[in-house]
C-alpha cells in the first residue's frame, strides 16, 4: 500500500477557488460581541472518522459574534491539528521562502522540493501550484543550454535534473505542464531522444498531439500512426523506426528555433545510427 502511494503520480488540479468571504457567513450574532478577546476565535471541528479532510464540517466563531465556514488556510491548519499527516508541519518550512528555494534549485534539489510540497500542501493549494511550477520552469530552462550542437554532444549536471525527474513519479505532471501550459514539448523530446528513451519520446509525442490537435504536427502525426485519441493500450510502443520517423515529422512541423532544430537533428541522427547498428548486429547473429 505504502509503496503504491509512493509510486503514484501526483494529481494535477486547478487552483482552488478563493475564499468566498460573503457567502461563508452562516449567522451574525452581535450579542456575542465582547465575549471573546478581539484577537481570538473559536473553532468547531467535526471529528467524526467518516468525514474526509475536504468535506469535514469546520466552523469559526469570530470575536464579533460572526459564525462562518472556515477558510481554506484555516481548514488546512485545523485538519492537521486534529488529523495530522506524517511529515506535514503547521508552519510552512523555511525552504519554501524565495531565497532558500532558489538555493535548493541551484543545487539540483528539484525532486526533493517536489516530494516535500506533496507532503506539506494540498495539490490544489496556491502554494503547491506556485512552487511546483517554479521547479518545472527552472528544470525546463536548463535543458537546451546543456546540449551542444557539436558532433560530440555532451551534457552537464544541469541536464541530469530532467533525466532524474524522468525516472520519478513527478515526470507526468511535469510533462503535462511543459506541453500544455508552456507549449514547449521539444525540450522534453530532446532530453529523452538524447538518452534514446524512445518509449518516452513516443508518449511525449502522443501527449503533444492530443493537447494540440490543431497543430501541423498533430495532423501529420496521425498519418504516421500517432493515435488521434487516448490510446486503449497504454503500454503499446511501436518499433524504433516508426518512432524515429514520427520524431522527424515533429522536427519538420513544430515551431522551433534554429538552434533547437539543430540539436534535435543531431540527436535523431544518432538514434538512427544506433538503430541501424543494432539491426545489423541482429542480422549477423541470426542463423
Amino acid at each position: 500500500m505504502l509503496t503504491s502511494q509512493k509510486l503514484q503520480m501526483p494529481p494535477v488540479m486547478n487552483e482552488r477557488s478563493p475564499d468566498d468571504h460573503k457567502n461563508s457567513v452562516i449567522a451574525r450574532n452581535p450579542g456575542l460581541c465582547g465575549i471573546l478577546p478581539a484577537n481570538q476565535k473559536l473553532a468547531f471541528v467535526d471529528i467524526g472518522l467518516d468525514s474526509s479532510r475536504r468535506r469535514r464540517l469546520i466552523l469559526i466563531r469570530e470575536a464579533d459574534g460572526t459564525l462562518r465556514h472556515a477558510y481554506a488556510s484555516e481548514r488546512d491548519r485545523l485538519n492537521q491539528i486534529f488529523f495530522p499527516l506524517p511529515g506535514r508541519r503547521l508552519r510552512t518550512p523555511s525552504l519554501f521562502r524565495d531565497a532558500n528555494l532558489e538555493v535548493a534549485l541551484k543545487n539540483g534539489l528539484h525532486e526533493y522540493v517536489l516530494d516535500l510540497i506533496l507532503i506539506q500542501f494540498e495539490p490544489d493549494s496556491p502554494d503547491y501550484i506556485r512552487i511546483s511550477q517554479r521547479v518545472y520552469n527552472d528544470a525546463v530552462a536548463k535543458i537546451w543550454a546543456c546540449y551542444q550542437t557539436a558532433s560530440d554532444q555532451s551534457e552537464d549536471d544541469s541536464a541530469n535534473i530532467v533525466t532524474r525527474l524522468r525516472l520519478t513519479r513527478h515526470y507526468g505532471p511535469f510533462a503535462l505542464y511543459v506541453i500544455s501550459r508552456l507549449q514547449r514539448p521539444a525540450c522534453l523530446v530532446q532530453e529523452a531522444l538524447f538518452h534514446q528513451a524512445l518509449d518516452t519520446v513516443y508518449r511525449l509525442l502522443i501527449l503533444t498531439s492530443l493537447l494540440h490537435p490543431d497543430s501541423n504536427f498533430a495532423m501529420r502525426a496521425v498519418e504516421k500512426g500517432i493515435p488521434s485519441s487516448t490510446p486503449e493500450r497504454d503500454h503499446f510502443v511501436p518499433v524504433n523506426k516508426i518512432i524515429l520517423d514520427i520524431v522527424r515529422t515533429f522536427i519538420d512541423t513544430w515551431p522551433l528555433e534554429p538552434e533547437q532544430k539543430n540539436q534535435l537533428d543531431l540527436s535523431l541522427a544518432q538514434c538512427y545510427q544506433f538503430d541501424d547498428t543494432e539491426t545489423a548486429d541482429m542480422h549477423s547473429e541470426a542463423p
